[in-house]
């Protein structure tokens, strides 16, 4: 028996004995320490255990966009810092011809509304966020690839005020001509019409595109026009969503943590030309990379697109690596799972437009309209989904859609829905 344990006792008793002089080496360094450090109050903090001081490097001269974070400076911003302004700058309002708010009793008296309501409406002094009180209904609708989306849609007095916000301020800011979506006289025809006829597109999709731009984003993009501190804050609660209990939240944790954030909400009106302010520099960049790699980008919501030549296919590699650290410095994630690499030889899909020679419907969605239209015609009824009301108007708006994108083959479609329209 002895001679089973001799090898174990060979390997434990050093190694009692290495951890014992560890030990006694660790308890005399602490008695030194104690002799040496200076006697301290009662409810006094030692220094080791004070929480040290941070130093928040200066702000820069040239204000609008700072590259250097105050809380991780050797991290750079993912978000637009407005300068730090106490009062706004009425040259910048009239610059951009939006209303000249000063203070926030501007913003109520151009509102229409009292102090009291405008306090109410934004949650601005009282901790209402906690207490259930909040100004959206939400509601969950499944997504087409799985998964659930948080809809957020403002009550009507909310949504009121967000569009005169929409009319007076944000429509009348100019967007990059790389963002295609919720803007005048662009559509998914024109995001996708940049990209006919290329040898290989790409699309990459973004991840909780309006949960990401969080509260402090889009008060930088106020601040940015020329507003100070006081009105940009007041205009970014009136137009983005507090974490209430009354949204309801994401199985996952990640997710659940996102909505808590104070951030824009899907379903209001500003969100959209909030969402293309807050990616002005982010489309940018992605141009500006583009152009080195000789190709094209466009961004509609959430939804990029790169094509490009023989040279571009070559060197994807790293267009990908550079492309992808910069959406990292925005403060955005990308979707992997989405991620497309579409080549000349195989369809080239674009915000659901075929852009392989000209813009079309794809195959299954042409044959669809053109069965549902033969039906109408020999049997005089055709079945819609089951949430449609009025399948008519269904119908008319797919084939108006589908005459926008291809005129050559939709034209013609919609003038058999019109006629038989007429003869109902």
């Amino acid at each position: 028996m002895l001679d089973k344990l001799l090898p174990y006792l060979q390997i434990f008793i050093p190694l009692s004995v290495i951890l014992l002089f560890i030990a006694q080496f660790l308890e005399k360094r602490k008695n030194e320490t104690r002799q040496a450090a200076p006697p301290r109050r009662i409810g006094e903090r030692s220094a080791s255990s004070r929480r040290p001081t941070r130093s928040f490097p200066p702000a820069p001269v040239n204000a609008g966009v700072n590259t250097t974070n105050p809380r991780c400076p050797n991290k750079r911003h993912a978000y637009i810092r407005a300068p730090r302004r106490p009062q706004s700058d009425p040259s910048a309002a009239a610059r951009f011809g939006i209303p000249a708010l000063m203070n926030r009793g501007d913003v109520a008296k151009w509102l229409g509304m009292s102090w009291k309501h405008l306090v109410w409406l934004c949650n601005l002094f009282h901790n209402w966020d906690r207490k259930g009180v909040g100004h959206y209904h939400a509601w969950k609708v499944p997504k087409r690839a799985g998964g659930e989306r948080v809809i957020t849609a403002p009550k009507p007095y909310l949504r009121a005020v967000q569009r005169k916000i929409l009319a007076d301020i944000l429509s009348r800011i100019p967007i990059e001509p790389q963002a295609h979506g919720f803007a005048r006289n662009r559509s998914t025809v024109t995001n996708a019409s940049v990209h006919i006829q290329r040898p290989i597109v790409v699309k990459l999709d973004l991840v909780d595109f309006f949960p990401t731009i969080t509260y402090r984003r889009v008060r930088g993009v106020f601040g940015t026009l020329g507003y100070s501190e006081e009105v940009s804050g007041v205009l970014a609660r009136l137009c983005t969503i507090a974490p209430t209990d009354m949204l309801p939240l994401a199985n996952d944790l990640r997710r659940s943590l996102l909505l808590r954030r104070r951030h824009l909400p899907q379903g209001a009106p500003t969100s959209p030309a909030l969402s293309n302010l807050v990616c002005r520099r982010m489309d940018r960049r992605l141009a500006g990379l583009c152009a080195k790699f000789n190709a094209v980008y466009t961004r509609y919501a959430d939804d990029l697109t790169f094509s490009g030549d023989e040279k571009f296919a070559a060197a994807l590699g790293d267009f990908f690596d550079i492309a992808c650290r910069i959406i990292a410095l925005e403060g955005f994630r990308i979707n992997w799972a989405k991620r497309r690499i579409m080549r000349k030889g195989a369809r080239q899909l674009v915000t659901g437009v075929v852009v392989n020679r000209r813009t079309t419907l794809p195959r299954g969605e042409r044959r669809h309209l053109r069965a549902l239209l033969h039906h109408w015609r020999t049997k005089g009824d055709f079945t819609a989904p089951p949430h449609v009301e009025n399948k008519v108007a269904w119908l008319g708006g797919k084939l108006a859609y589908f005459s926008m994108i291809d005129p050559a083959k939709g034209a013609p479609m919609l003038a058999q829905f019109k006629a038989l329209a007429r003869g109902r």
